[in-house]
């Protein structure tokens, strides 16, 4: 497998300047930069060192709940637009 086989790396941004504030030319290169990532990998890893462990161990612990949910209660979180909500049991998404 040759350099160029390999999947692309997500792009990482980085959310911790101090002059990252709405309207500054920070914040709007900040927003290009998510919406650019969001475009093209559907996603992005995100720095922000300015979080304690203590809120970080919070989500996590938050999102594994949500991940946990029997798939009964999963199927009830339903929109009338495609790929919105669950999608976990439609047979043609990607699970990797």
């Amino acid at each position: 497998m040759g350099s160029d086989d390999l999947p692309p790396k997500l792009p990482t941004l980085d959310f911790t300047g101090e002059d990252l504030k709405p309207g500054t030319s920070c914040w709007i290169k900040a927003c290009s930069d998510v919406r650019l990532a969001l475009e093209e990998y559907g996603c992005f890893v995100v720095e922000y060192n300015k979080l304690t462990l203590e809120i970080r161990d919070e989500v996590f612990g938050v999102l594994k709940e949500l991940f946990d949910l029997p798939t009964e209660t999963k199927m009830k979180n339903r929109y009338e637009k495609p790929l919105n909500g669950y999608v976990g049991q439609i047979a043609k998404t990607p699970s990797t």
